[in-house]
């Protein structure tokens, strides 16, 4: 958790310790939950369209700045 709420530091370096870490845990949760919803492994479904892109505009929103943008896929 550590090594991903200095990830969000670098990101935005105003961000305080506190916040950053709590950002963190934000970050894992969602997508701790989205792998155990949708099943690891699993074909994807009707109602899994487009989750993709919900769930980055979801970490877009706990973690705004210019990188979150930078790698496709």
């Amino acid at each position: 958790m550590l090594c991903i709420a200095k990830f969000v530091r670098a990101m935005d370096p105003e961000c305080k310790p506190a916040d950053s870490l709590h950002r963190a845990t934000l970050l894992v949760a969602l997508a701790d939950g989205i792998t155990c919803q949708l099943g690891a492994g699993r074909r994807k479904r009707r109602h899994t369209r487009g989750f993709d892109a919900k769930f980055r505009a979801a970490f877009d929103s706990i973690l705004p700045g210019p990188a979150t943008g930078a790698v496709d896929g």
